[in-house]
């Protein structure tokens, strides 16, 4: 994530959550979606694991961001 915030050269929290949003679309929801098309898992369960993961990708992000 860090490699990403300097690529994206994010200086405000605004940069830091789009910048996030990418990120967690790129990365955790193309895993994520997996499990509800092949494993037939619930898309509740989708849900849920998809948001824990944008909410952790925000906070990192952010942090990462401030930190810079």
């Amino acid at each position: 994530m860090s490699q990403f915030v300097e690529y994206a050269n994010a200086v405000t929290i605004a940069d830091a959550l789009q910048l996030a949003f990418w990120t967690w679309l790129g990365f955790s929801v193309t895993q994520t979606i997996g499990g509800v098309l092949w494993e037939m898992k619930k898309l509740s369960w989708f849900v849920v694991c998809a948001s824990y993961n944008l909410v952790i990708f925000g906070i990192g992000a952010v942090i990462l961001t401030m930190w810079r």
